[in-house]
């Protein structure tokens, strides 16, 4: 078996990013590098991509291999860097998660395709469930954030396919008139200003702008007092951010 050794330029090829770069990818979704690395015995990448996401010692496995158990571990070891801030939340019982691991693995178009297909099925019918259990009954609200239509690339296309299943799940579930989709700038408006960047918005969370106490009551809001996320926001706490001005917006709507 050959083995492919990526750099931050190479491409895939492949999967859902299959059309970006590796930096791309370490920018937009570090963990997805994660689960190539564990999960494509022929691909592995130099030494400071591995370093990025925390692939050293205990974590670098032998290439050509695979070793997909590896890309969540749920036994209480140390995990990966591209995992380290979902872990120390959800032990801190700041945040409830639940890890998935995507099952889009063909390098060809066809089945690629019909791959993400399943998966983004999949992965919307988990979440429905997981919401069943947290909130009794049909009467819930669900709001989500529109698409950004200026964004652009083969990964922007993946998530409308995905959040598009998502909303046929969650209109079958709860009917579409309990499902709320907001504009980008709306949301961002909450945080001051329609144009908001994702540092912009980690401030007016981190400054309770709203002057939420329900907020400031939570661990969730606690840990992030005193970080700085002027340069890099580490997942997922740029998402958790947007989904909490969300919720507002939501709120605010009703």
């Amino acid at each position: 078996m050959a083995l492919r050794k990526l750099t931050r330029k190479s491409v895939l090829s492949f999967g859902q990013y299959g059309f970006d770069t590796i930096q791309k990818i370490l920018d937009d979704d570090p963990q997805y590098i994660v689960w190539v690395y564990y999960n494509k015995p022929e691909i592995t990448f130099f030494d400071d991509i591995l370093e990025e996401v925390g692939l050293v010692g205990r974590f670098v496995i032998d290439k050509p291999s695979s070793n997909p158990d590896k890309f969540w571990d749920d036994e209480g070891r140390k995990i990966p860097k591209a995992f380290s801030i979902h872990k120390e939340l959800m032990d801190d019982n700041a945040l409830l998660g639940f890890p998935y691991n995507r099952e889009v693995t063909s390098k060809e178009f066809l089945p690629r395709e019909r791959q993400k297909l399943e998966d983004a099925g999949n992965i919307s019918s988990l979440m429905v469930n997981i919401f069943s259990t947290l909130f009794e009954g049909d009467k819930v609200s669900v709001a989500l954030e529109g698409f950004s239509y200026g964004s652009k690339g083969n990964s922007f296309i993946d998530i409308i396919q995905y959040n598009t299943f998502l909303r046929k799940e969650l209109i079958d579930k709860y009917s579409i008139e309990n499902l709320s989709v907001f504009q980008p700038s709306h949301v961002k408006k909450l945080a001051g200003k329609g144009n908001a960047n994702k540092h912009y918005m980690a401030k007016a969370f981190q400054d309770d702008v709203l002057k939420d106490k329900n907020l400031r009551s939570t661990k969730l809001w606690k840990w992030t007092q005193g970080k700085d996320f002027s340069i890099k926001i580490p997942k997922p706490i740029d998402d958790i951010i947007d989904a909490y001005f969300i919720l507002k917006a939501l709120k605010a709507n009703n």
